[in-house]
């Protein structure tokens, strides 16, 4: 079953999408999440030539508007499963919208997703994440709710503070307990500044970025997150709307994909496709884009191996049109079905 925390992290990773789902897989098990607010799906991306991450710099800083708000639904499908992971079938959609709070970054996710098992009956999840992340980079809150067949299982807000010295503390308020307090080690990032720092060097030609990063969608510390990308593409032709021959860019699916992953969302017909290229609006993916893989280490258990990969294509204006979450004996892919602009900030 999906746990909580590695849905929530898959979430996270778009907003820079972001998208993130929590925690990764134990041992065969998948983990789900739940929403109630929480970091963005921004990015934990992949940028700079050997660099690592640190706050945001101030050659970055001017990049900050390249952050376009917007809406963005995507269609998760199962994509593979390898040895015996016990699901045969996954499906639902992810809701992300991120916006300018002049001041901030606000993203607000929701996550549905049905995972069919070999045995039991179908699991419902659902995660709700709310984050706040100032310009400065250097503060951050966020709010989680996870939902299991409807019922509440997992719920928390928080906060998180960079100091002028690099370092952090983040604090888990938990119902009925105490509050949980996590020391934040030097150059941790929050999604959207690590998604522009992702951009930035992206423009400047990086191929790799390594750095601790902390997003609330797991009671828990940063995660280090290493990151590479491809070649840019160049910015799609603007085609409005597009032929139902034509297709919002993909990533390919992991090297060992099963035929399980015949339900996923590329099996679409020419009259769905048209239906999906009509709900997306061409020109916010009028942008030069990078493919990224974004590994996950636990920084309290660091391995050799990361908890869980995402691959996910990301735009010059941080919209991020594909994603594929590997969490090792299964994948998730994101399909982007709708997309529009949200009014700009008067700021």
């Amino acid at each position: 079953m999906l746990s909580p925390h590695a849905f929530g992290r898959f979430t996270c990773l778009i907003t820079g999408l972001v998208l993130s789902f929590g925690v990764a897989l134990h041992q065969g098990t998948a983990r789900a999440a739940g929403p109630a607010a929480a970091p963005a799906l921004a990015a934990t991306s992949a940028a700079g030539a050997g660099v690592t991450g640190s706050a945001l710099s101030a050659s970055t800083t001017a990049e900050q508007n390249v952050m376009v708000p917007h809406e963005a639904t995507y269609e998760m499908r199962l994509a593979s499963v390898r040895g015996s992971a016990g699901i045969v079938g996954a499906g639902g959609t992810m809701r992300y919208t991120f916006s300018n709070s002049c001041d901030g970054w606000t993203v607000e996710t929701r996550t549905d997703l049905t995972m069919l098992q070999t045995q039991g009956g179908p699991v419902q999840t659902s995660w709700d994440f709310l984050s706040w992340e100032s310009k400065d980079g250097k503060t951050y809150r966020f709010r989680v709710r996870n939902l299991r067949n409807g019922q509440v299982i997992e719920t928390y807000d928080g906060e998180a503070h960079m100091g002028d010295n690099g370092t952090g503390t983040a604090v888990f308020h938990l119902p009925d307990e105490d509050d949980q307090v996590f020391d934040l080690p030097k150059g941790t990032m929050f999604p959207t500044t690590h998604t522009i720092e992702l951009i930035h060097s992206a423009r400047k030609g990086g191929k790799f970025l390594a750095s601790p990063i902390f997003d609330g969608s797991a009671v828990q510390g940063a995660f280090q997150v290493t990151a590479a990308f491809g070649a840019a593409k160049p910015a799609m032709p603007s085609l409005s709307p597009l032929k139902p021959a034509d297709k919002i860019s993909t990533l390919p699916a992991p090297a060992s994909a099963s035929p399980v992953a015949a339900n996923s969302a590329d099996t679409k017909t020419p009259v769905q496709q048209d239906v999906v290229a009509q709900a997306v609006d061409q020109a916010l993916l009028g942008t030069p884009s990078w493919p990224m893989t974004l590994a996950f280490f636990n920084l309290d258990g660091p391995g050799d191996m990361p908890d869980f990969e995402v691959r996910i294509n990301y735009h010059e204006n941080g919209i991020a049109d594909a994603l594929l979450q590997d969490f090792g004996d299964f994948a998730l892919r994101g399909t982007l079905v709708k997309l529009q602009a949200l009014p700009k900030s008067d700021c």
